[in-house]
């Protein structure tokens, strides 16, 4: 994407759709259908994030821990289903490191569970801010956000207050 011009880019019918659809569920905090891993890379690969990979947690702390984390990640938290024991379920999380100062950028929609996010010898900033209703399943789309803007562009907070 880099050196195209805006109108180049919005003129690519694929480019377009996935731009409209991190606005609209991640800037506009829009509720939508879970994503999967393969939909989440294939938007990040539209979105032209460079070294970008979609992981579960564990794994990327230990990559993390050795300074061989991607420098773009949406990380997956699992969570066992409890309405539908034996299936798991999840919430993304958006990742960046700094790649001058190593220190890792953590993004939580839920703002809770980042929290988990500890990684030794590592400084990681967690961001605390809660914009994702609990009933909501944009969580994929607010962390591409995160991930793809390097926290720049701040999704519409859609709690009640």
């Amino acid at each position: 994407m880099k050196g195209e011009s805006i109108e180049k880019l919005l003129s690519n019918k694929e480019i377009y759709k996935a731009l409209k659809d991190l606005y609209l569920h991640g800037k506009m905090n829009v509720n939508s259908p879970p994503l999967t891993f393969k939909q989440v890379r294939h938007l990040a690969k539209k979105l032209g994030i460079p070294n970008f990979k979609v992981i579960d947690l564990e794994p990327y702390i230990d990559l993390a821990r050795t300074g061989e984390e991607p420098l773009n990640a949406v990380l997956f938290k699992a969570h066992e289903n409890q309405e539908t024991p034996g299936v798991t379920t999840g919430h993304f999380i958006g990742a960046y490191t700094d790649p001058k100062t190593g220190v890792i950028h953590v993004c939580d929609s839920f703002g809770s569970e980042s929290d988990s996010l500890i990684i030794p010898g590592r400084k990681v900033t967690n961001s605390k801010s809660v914009v994702q209703p609990d009933n909501y399943s944009n969580c994929g789309y607010l962390a591409l956000l995160f991930v793809a803007t390097h926290g720049s562009v701040k999704p519409i907070d859609k709690n009640p207050k």
